[in-house]
């Protein structure tokens, strides 16, 4: 848990993992995920909220 608990601090999972530079595709790919667990969170409390 320890290990994972800072992917947070940072958009690129495997930025500290990979001595490369981040992939532009996977954090826009990863952007996109986030976007929609928000949007099914917002959709979740409107549906939630009479």
């Amino acid at each position: 848990m320890e290990q994972s608990a800072g992917w947070r601090l940072t958009p690129y999972p495997a930025y500290n993992e990979l001595p490369r530079r981040p992939d532009k595709r996977s954090a826009i790919r990863q952007g996109r995920a986030e976007c929609r667990m928000a949007a099914n969170a917002l959709s979740g409390l409107q549906r939630a909220i009479p």
